[in-house]
């Protein structure tokens, strides 16, 4: 039954209330029929449109974490309940199922089923715990190596930890224990420990030789605000130590670092001290000045 719309000609002057306004706009029509059919059509497509958005929202991410990437300790069978229980928390955490298997090589394949923005927060819980995990990984290292590993001031461990990431625990002076800590993920423990493993292998192959030089020359050789010398070091890679001016008849001066560096400089410096000592013979005839070289060596650091 159709509504058919009344228009009224009183306004408020005839009608008390309704201030100049019509009765069609008081009282408007109702719908019709077709009109309700159609708003009920696009009501269920609406919804139609909505349920078939959420059935078509629920995604599927499948990953792996290889066994060269994966954390050590959380790969090991021994694991398997602890990491099990992690995935059921983050499953819960995010609103999402995950499936893992894993393979004979310890490759760790996970299916990860939800919604978009769930799969992608358990993904990155999953990956961090397997991936970044902190471990203690320990070195051996002998006690007197470990002020060099130290460096001043806390300087050369510091430098490492900044570089790999991984923190290094090394024992105090009053404790004789050998043992390094180092903690951080499995790769950052890796390239720390290789780290270490480097300064020792050059400490060990360190070398220091000695050389005696008339004083006379050492300010020539050490040059204008140390010129001369730095230039020796940087090019020979290596630690040269005169003595001090004010200690008089020393002429003892020192070579220090990597055995063939050191050799290298041992040379070059011989060389150049015995032009010097050419020059003043030159410079005052029959002068008996000699450049004394002593050859010897030591290993230890």
């Amino acid at each position: 039954m159709n509504s058919v719309p009344v228009v009224s000609n009183l306004t408020s002057t005839g009608v008390a209330g309704y201030n100049g306004t019509s009765y069609a706009t008081v009282f408007p029509a109702l719908p019709s029929l077709k009109t309700l059919d159609n708003i009920r059509t696009k009501r269920q497509s609406a919804v139609s449109a909505k349920q078939i958005k959420v059935k078509t929202s629920t995604v599927n991410e499948v990953f792996t974490i290889t066994a060269e990437n994966c954390n050590m300790e959380e790969c090991k069978p021994c694991a398997g309940e602890k990491y099990k229980d992690v995935l059921r928390k983050i499953a819960i955490q995010t609103n999402v199922e995950v499936e893992i298997s894993t393979s004979k090589n310890m490759e760790s394949t996970f299916l990860v089923r939800g919604k978009r923005v769930n799969v992608d927060q358990a993904k990155l819980k999953i990956i961090a715990f397997f991936q970044t995990q902190n471990i203690t990984r320990t070195i051996n290292i002998a006690k007197e190596h470990h002020g060099k590993l130290m460096g001043k001031k806390g300087a050369v461990r510091k430098d490492i930890e900044i570089r790999t990431g991984a923190r290094i625990h090394i024992p105090s002076i009053k404790n004789t224990s050998e043992i390094i800590n180092v903690t951080g993920t499995r790769n950052s423990t890796a390239k720390a420990i290789k780290e270490l493993e480097e300064i020792i292998l050059k400490l060990k192959n360190v070398s220091e030789k000695e050389i005696l030089i008339d004083q006379r020359h050492h300010g020539a050789m050490i040059g204008i605000k140390g010129k001369n010398v730095i230039q020796l070091q940087e090019t020979f890679n290596v630690k040269i130590t005169f003595p001090s001016p004010a200690a008089t008849k020393n002429n003892l001066v020192k070579i220090r670092g990597l055995k063939d560096d050191v050799n290298k400089a041992f040379q070059s410096i011989s060389e150049l001290a015995k032009a010097l000592d050419e020059s003043l013979k030159f410079l005052k005839p029959g002068a008996g000045n000699k450049v004394v070289i002593n050859d010897s060596k030591s290993n230890s650091c």
